[in-house]
């Protein structure tokens, strides 16, 4: 589909008079029909996305058919190009809208409780927690957290002797500390 609707989502519109008129719209947007009483009769006509595409031999079986097809209406070519234009256009547009939900579900259930090695110095895990891992995102959630602690304990004591080392030997070699240092 090339639009994508969600429910209980109000969509702005606008209202036509059809009656006894010939109206051109797009059809792949939402619309709906008022109520009505008596009869009602309606033509439709579409034109495939896909109809500039439409092989020499298929255009001559339509033709034969009578049906009047010609590629070669800039017109056509035209309302083509921009509907595909379109196309990209909403489907990339639909695409962030995902994106952006993932994120802001991610970002309500808050970044990973798990340190990490972060040269010797210790850091953030840059992760969000996963749904039913608790304070961990799914890599930690194995437990491998205990292994640098948490960012709001203390530093394992193996761990803590580890780092200390590493850090000199850092400092020696002209590294500096990461400013700000990391919480934990």
């Amino acid at each position: 589909c090339m639009y994508h609707y969600e429910a209980g989502v109000t969509y702005n519109g606008s209202w036509l008079d059809i009656h006894n008129k010939w109206i051109h719209f797009n059809g792949n947007r939402l619309h709906f029909t008022q109520p009505f009483t008596g009869d009602r009769f309606t033509l439709v006509y579409y034109t495939c996305s896909r109809y500039m595409d439409a092989s020499s031999e298929l255009s001559s079986v339509l033709r034969a058919a009578g049906f009047p097809f010609c590629k070669s209406s800039e017109k056509l070519a035209e309302a083509s190009i921009s509907k595909l234009a379109e196309k990209n256009l909403e489907h990339e547009k639909w695409k962030k809208q995902i994106r952006d939900r993932i994120r802001s579900e991610k970002e309500q259930l808050g970044r990973c409780q798990a340190r990490t090695w972060n040269k010797g110095w210790g850091g953030s895990c840059p992760h969000f927690k996963h749904e039913g891992s608790g304070d961990f995102c799914k890599g930690h959630s194995n437990g491998s957290w205990k292994t640098h602690g948490t960012i709001d304990g203390p530093v394992p004591k193996l761990k803590q002797a580890e780092m200390l080392k590493f850090q000199k030997q850092m400092v020696a070699a002209g590294e500096r500390p990461p400013d700000p240092l990391p919480p934990g």
